[in-house]
């Protein structure tokens, strides 16, 4: 009897975490139909939202090359702060030809956030020369391609960097306190019009460099929509 008086507690709460557990999640009758879900969100880009029901699908389906060129994508564009989680999911899928031909292109941005530019290059070529023109013209592809170009063009400029003074200051006064007048330019406070909503989302850093001889601004900015990720 004394057993039974602790049993029913614990199938109490048993019963009561197994309905918080089902009802915490969207109704779906079988995989079928949260593969289709998951399909309709993909299609209207809505990858974040679309995220959870890839990650299950993966889960249960590890080597789908359509589940991994997916979810890579997803994750792409969820708040996962490492940006090198993708490419291994999208390297995966792209070595099936039958999927469709965006995966190098979503694989070109995956390794371009990365700085990996002679692989995003390849990857961008590679869709350039499988996808429809209108296809190409909507992802700018030789944009991106000549965005690698210059990525190189600074990679192989850059020197060995020596420490010759340290101070330690705040994040707000930073724009304030370091010298770049001998690069032919000034950090600055991004104006206002810079600012997109993507950026106030993700908290990004508000300052820019300013080149006051051929009033050149460089700042790094999600863009008006927020598909391609962080960029300069």
């Amino acid at each position: 009897m004394k057993i039974a008086k602790y049993i029913r507690p614990i199938l109490a709460s048993v019963f009561i975490l197994l309905s918080l557990l089902v009802s915490a999640q969207e109704s779906f009758k079988d995989e079928e139909a949260m593969a289709k879900k998951a399909d309709a969100l993909f299609k209207k880009e809505q990858f974040r939202q679309a995220f959870e029901y890839y990650q299950t699908l993966l889960s249960n389906h590890r080597e789908n090359t359509l589940y991994n060129y997916r979810f890579g994508v997803c994750m792409m564009y969820s708040d996962k702060e490492d940006k090198e989680q993708p490419i291994k999911y999208l390297e995966y899928a792209a070595t099936d030809s039958t999927l469709d031909h965006r995966v190098f292109y979503y694989l070109g941005r995956a390794y371009h956030q990365n700085y990996r530019f002679v692989d995003a290059k390849k990857a961008y070529q590679k869709y350039r020369a499988l996808a429809k023109k209108k296809a190409v013209a909507k992802f700018d592809i030789n944009r991106r391609i000549q965005e690698c170009n210059n990525g190189l063009n600074l990679l192989s400029n850059i020197h060995l960097l020596y420490v010759i003074n340290k101070v330690e200051v705040k994040e707000s006064a930073f724009y304030r306190t370091y010298n770049m007048k001998s690069s032919g330019g000034i950090i600055i406070i991004k104006p206002e019009q810079l600012i997109t909503r993507y950026d106030k989302h993700h908290n990004t850093d508000y300052t820019a460099f300013y080149i006051p001889e051929n009033r050149i601004i460089y700042y790094s900015s999600y863009g008006e929509k927020g598909e391609n990720g962080k960029d300069i």
